[in-house]
């Protein structure tokens, strides 16, 4: 991820390990910790700019937060399909 750094405006973190992350990269782009995934989506959907891309990119597992990879994705195109609304 550092490696494109230059690339990312801002990371908005979730789930039991946000903190963790959130110390390892807040140096290299701008992270915000956010409580939920729509949250996470409101947020990135409210700072992206036209052109700027908005994308789920998991971490680590998200067991704490989700019963499986599939759920997680499905909650993530819910929040954003509602932001469009």
């Amino acid at each position: 991820i550092r490696d494109d750094a230059d690339k990312i405006k801002c990371a908005f973190l979730i789930g039991e390990c946000k903190e963790k992350i959130f110390r390892e990269l807040s140096g290299d782009f701008p992270c915000t910790l956010c409580t939920t995934l729509e949250e996470a989506a409101a947020q990135g959907f409210r700072a992206a700019e036209p052109g700027d891309l908005l994308a789920l990119c998991p971490a680590c597992a998200s067991m704490d937060m989700f019963k499986d990879y599939k759920e997680r994705g499905d909650r993530f195109k819910s929040a954003v399909r509602n932001l469009l609304k």
